[in-house]
C-alpha cells in the first residue's frame, strides 16, 4: 500500500512532489540496505511496470532530469545487486487478451 502511495506522488504534477516520492522510492527504500534485499526484491516486479510508465512521461526542467536520473541510478545499482546475490529477475507471464466484437459493451449502452 505504501509503495503504491510513492507511486502515486511520482505520478504528481508537481515537481517538488514527484522528484520527493522518487528519491523516497529509489533511493530511501531500493537502495537502502536496513531493508532486507529479498524484501526488496519481491517488491520490485509490480512497482517496475508503473514506474516505466510514469516515467516515460516528458517534464520539464533541468533539475528533474537530473533528479530522476540519479534515482534511476540507485535502482540500477540495487538490480545489480540482486542480480548478483539471486540471479535474474522473473516477471510473471503476460496473460492472453481477447476481444470479440459485437458482444456486451459498456461503453456504448448509453
Amino acid at each position: 500500500r505504501i509503495l503504491g502511495l510513492l507511486l502515486t506522488g511520482v505520478a504528481h504534477y508537481d515537481e517538488t512532489i514527484h522528484s520527493t516520492a522518487l528519491g523516497v522510492l529509489c533511493r530511501d527504500f531500493f537502495y537502502n540496505h536496513y531493508v532486507p534485499l529479498a524484501a526488496r526484491r519481491a517488491c520490485f516486479p509490480g512497482v517496475v511496470k508503473k514506474l516505466r510508465t510514469l516515467l516515460a512521461e516528458p517534464r520539464e526542467g533541468q533539475l528533474v532530469f537530473y533528479n530522476q536520473a540519479a534515482m534511476l541510478n540507485h535502482l540500477y545499482r540495487f538490480m545489480t545487486e540482486c542480480e548478483i546475490t539471486f540471479g535474474p529477475f522473473e516477471y510473471p507471464a503476460l496473460r492472453p487478451v481477447a476481444f470479440f466484437p459485437g458482444t456486451f459493451d459498456p461503453f456504448s449502452l448509453q
